[in-house]
């Protein structure tokens, strides 16, 4: 995402302060890209100077590709691969030894993969600190931040180096001890101009923190809204919020604050979504489903195209 202007972000501020009522919105109309068999958990997304979509594929160990309106494997990958980042070299994954259903071990083999251009695994390095990687956003030329939905931290990773240090720490980056079942503390990660905006899909909540020149977190950490379910999200130009929520509905908040439903239904436990230019200048958002997984159910999860204006 490119950064926007202050005045967006502050508009976008300003509108999540007050609650709104759901507004009802024509159902668009969906076109399925590509469809894996159920128990196949689409997780993660990144969009390629040229236009091509890579997203990770956790279970399967596997990195797919859209282009041309058609999905394929791009990188078979020797861990579970959480979030993706296209790089100038090529892409940084964050990714699980072994899989969050495998029991609590899992949390002690969180790792980053190093791939070519062409997808190739040409090396990794070890995140011990790490509890549950999760997404990432670009932080300079050699550095990425990545959301950590365990240890109520969001780290700084040089990739040069191949070094990971706390950059904020925070108790509303953790998970609500309220909620019984397992949800994710700190997920998704945007970056607006000199703001970064979070995700945290047990408090259901999005805040926001300044960042100095520096590359510093600049004062505390900002709620901007109380969204209940939320994943992942894309910031869009007027500033308005798209956001997963894991569940079968997709969402839209707009930097009034008024929030409408995208999708009623057929989300089957979408974890991202994204914003991508089509023909004429026509936006579409493509959003990731899981099948439902999480939730006991056992969908095809599915790669969906609906159109955005």
């Amino acid at each position: 995402m490119k950064p926007r202007t202050c005045c967006l972000l502050l508009g976008l501020m300003s509108g999540f302060a007050a609650a709104t009522p759901v507004q009802a919105q024509q159902a668009p109309a969906v076109e399925v890209l590509a469809e894996y068999p159920a128990g196949n958990f689409l997780e993660n997304l990144d969009v390629l100077p040229d236009g091509r979509v890579v997203f990770t594929s956790y279970f399967a160990k596997e990195i797919e590709v859209l282009e041309g309106g058609k999905a394929h494997t791009f990188a078979r990958l020797s861990a579970h691969p959480v979030s993706i980042l296209g790089l100038d070299r090529g892409f940084l994954v964050a990714a699980h030894g072994q899989t969050f259903v495998s029991g609590a071990g899992f949390v002690e083999t969180q790792m980053f993969l190093l791939l070519d251009k062409d997808g190739r695994e040409t090396g990794s390095f070890k995140a011990p600190q790490a509890r549950f990687l999760n997404g990432m956003v670009r932080h300079g030329a050699d550095e990425v931040l990545i959301a950590d939905s365990i240890a109520g931290t969001i780290w700084r990773v040089n990739i040069k180096t191949q070094t990971i240090t706390p950059w904020l720490k925070d108790d509303a980056l953790g998970r609500d001890p309220a909620v019984k079942e397992f949800r994710p503390g700190a997920n998704g990660l945007k970056r607006q101009g000199n703001t970064l905006i979070v995700s945290n899909s047990s408090y259901g909540t999005l805040s926001a923190i300044d960042v100095d020149a520096a590359g510093a977190p600049s004062g505390a950490l900002k709620l901007l809204a109380r969204v209940e379910r939320i994943d992942d999200f894309v910031i869009g130009a007027s500033g308005e919020i798209v956001y997963a929520t894991h569940g079968d509905t997709l969402m839209r908040r707009s930097k009034d604050g008024a929030t409408s439903v995208l999708m009623q239904s057929g989300c089957d436990g979408c974890t991202a979504v994204t914003m991508v230019n089509g023909a004429g200048g026509a936006k579409a958002l493509i959003v990731l489903t899981t099948g439902g997984f999480s939730a006991g159910r056992k969908e095809p999860a599915r790669v969906l195209r609906l159109p955005y204006r």
